[in-house]
């Protein structure tokens, strides 16, 4: 039966969740299949990067439940989510990290106790936080590992998926999962691979399994080595900026950057221009 549904879920998908291909300017989303693959570090660590080369970036904390990225970033939280539901406006939820980096802060201690949101409200609320998206030169948004979460994120005229795991069997079998998600829910998605603490070889099992299960080709933009300092330093509670100056998960980021971030804001960044420095 699920064999002969399958063209008709192919031919109605789109009509529920409309095609969502690589727009110039589009958001990058990083997700997860699971959690603990490191999405907020590396999505701050992108925005961080980006936003020091010159560009103005807007970095998105998708955790409605309890964020974590303004600690990394080491600013006040400000108001969560469950402002912006009771009426809030987007602009009052910005926090200005530097002059070129703003953060857009995920849910507060508050939020985490509060009713909760519902995925269509969570759908409502990202296409709300899209409207500024026009005056960055970049969006990063860090989707985390929920579901709803992640399609949320990508409804609104994303550019591209960054779906993040470790080289172990559990995390790629996981993202493979979430992939098959997006596969069907928005068609056309364009999603990257990237692996987070191993080599990159080890998306070659993911890449085969949606090639041959989900007969579409996933790209691979690198791997980020494990790199002990910068998580020492951040969890030591050095503000992530700081902790990442000659860090190679740092660098490793940044380059795999230059091969996503080019197709959506074609001369942003380069690997010579996406250079952390220590602030003062």
């Amino acid at each position: 039966m699920s064999a002969q549904l399958e063209p008709l879920r192919r031919q109605l998908a789109p009509r529920l969740y409309p095609s969502r291909r690589s727009e110039e300017g589009g958001p990058v989303v990083f997700g997860s299949g699971k959690g603990g693959t490191g999405t907020s570090t590396l999505a701050g660590l992108l925005a961080v990067g980006v936003a020091a080369a010159g560009s103005r970036v807007l970095l998105v904390d998708g955790s409605v439940g309890l964020g974590s990225l303004h600690l990394y970033l080491g600013v006040e939280a400000g108001m969560g989510w469950e402002a912006l539901k009771n009426g809030a406006s987007v602009e009052d939820l910005l926090v200005k990290v530097t002059d070129k980096l703003t953060l857009l802060p995920g849910g507060t201690a508050e939020d985490a106790g509060a009713a909760g949101v519902s995925p269509a409200e969570r759908q409502a609320l990202f296409r709300r936080i899209s409207s500024v998206y026009p005056a960055y030169d970049l969006v990063v948004i860090d989707g985390g590992s929920r579901l709803d979460s992640v399609l949320a994120a990508c409804a609104p005229g994303v550019g591209r998926l960054v779906a993040v795991s470790t080289p172990d069997r559990v995390s790629l079998a996981a993202t493979y999962a979430l992939v098959k998600v997006l596969d069907g829910k928005l068609p056309g998605l364009p999603v990257s691979v990237l692996i987070n603490r191993g080599e990159e070889n080890a998306a070659e099992s993911l890449r085969g399994a949606a090639l041959r299960f989900l007969s579409r080709s996933l790209d691979s933009v690198g791997a980020v080595p494990d790199d002990e300092c910068l998580r020492a330093g951040v969890n030591a509670g050095m503000d992530i900026q700081d902790a990442a100056v000659d860090s190679p998960a740092a660098a490793a980021i940044l380059e795999a950057g230059t091969r996503f971030v080019r197709d959506l804001r074609p001369g942003l960044a380069t690997g010579e221009s996406l250079l952390l420095t220590r602030r003062s």
